[in-house]
């Protein structure tokens, strides 16, 4: 699978734009995220380790932010970590854990409580914002391209496009009338 994230690159123009279905479930879908973000925002960062043990819209969002993070820093910033990312912060969050507990005498405490603050924070902010750009410049493929589109348009610095991992393209495909076969 590592391999798929990153072969998915294509030449800019390659991909067709998405239509209005497209950009307004992307708009939709941006600020619900940066609806979230301003929600995780408003509350202190101890409040997110306090509501875990009984949230499960809190633990919906970290799994959907663990899930999608290695493709928010791949494709988002054109890297190539593979699922690196997901390793990464499962292993700050082991080590803010056990300096919870040498620190506080739990691991629920203000270490791990203010990594997953700012790790939520940016990927669902940059999600968010991502999904936004997307729709009002009608980013080809997928949407976490929105930030080097955005570039491209700007300066005329060619950046490549991304076939979308997630539902959207299906809505993308059917909307244009292409077959998948016609985008490969």
């Amino acid at each position: 699978m590592e391999e798929k994230i990153m072969s998915d690159y294509v030449k800019t123009g390659m991909l067709p734009k998405p239509g209005y279905i497209g950009r307004t479930i992307r708009l939709l879908l941006g600020v619900y995220l940066l609806y979230s973000v301003y929600r995780i925002a408003s509350a202190p960062p101890s409040g997110l380790i306090n509501a875990l043990p009984e949230s499960i819209g809190l633990w919906v969002a970290i799994l959907i932010a663990f899930w999608v993070f290695p493709e928010v820093l791949n494709i988002g910033w054109s890297l190539k970590r593979g699922y690196w990312p997901r390793v990464v912060i499962l292993i700050l969050a082991v080590l803010a854990a056990l300096w919870g507990v040498v620190q506080y005498g739990s691991f629920m405490a203000p270490p791990l409580s203010w990594l997953v603050y700012v790790w939520l924070l940016y990927t669902f902010g940059h999600l968010g914002i991502a999904f936004v750009i997307a729709s009002v410049i009608a980013t080809p493929g997928c949407e976490m391209r929105s930030i080097p589109h955005l570039w491209t348009l700007l300066t005329g610095k060619k950046t490549a496009e991304h076939f979308c991992p997630g539902f959207i393209d299906n809505i993308d495909k059917w909307e244009t009338g292409k077959s998948p076969k016609e985008f490969s």
